[in-house]
């Protein structure tokens, strides 16, 4: 079920956007649902991409990826703001 899902928005994307491939992974608590790969990592060379082994550039991804973490710890409980970092 999780696959034809990601089957259903990944497959028309890459055609929309002109996107050579792409690798998803579904995680849930216990653990990776779903790692699947589609399409090329090297066009030149025919090589496709691997779920487990092509490597991605996450750019500045990890800012937000932050933000949303920090945010959510805040919600949490787990994590205060206003403490004082240098303690």
């Amino acid at each position: 079920m999780v696959e034809r899902w990601a089957d259903s928005l990944i497959k028309p994307a890459l055609a929309t956007f002109g996107s050579p491939g792409a690798v998803i992974v579904v995680v849930q608590r216990n653990g990776v649902v779903l790692s699947k790969a589609y399409g090329l990592a090297d066009v030149a060379n025919r090589t496709p991409f691997t779920a487990n082994a092509t490597l991605f550039s996450t750019a500045s991804l990890g800012k937000p990826m932050t933000a949303l973490i920090t945010t959510q710890l805040v919600d949490e409980g787990v994590l205060d703001l206003d403490q004082d970092v240098n303690v």
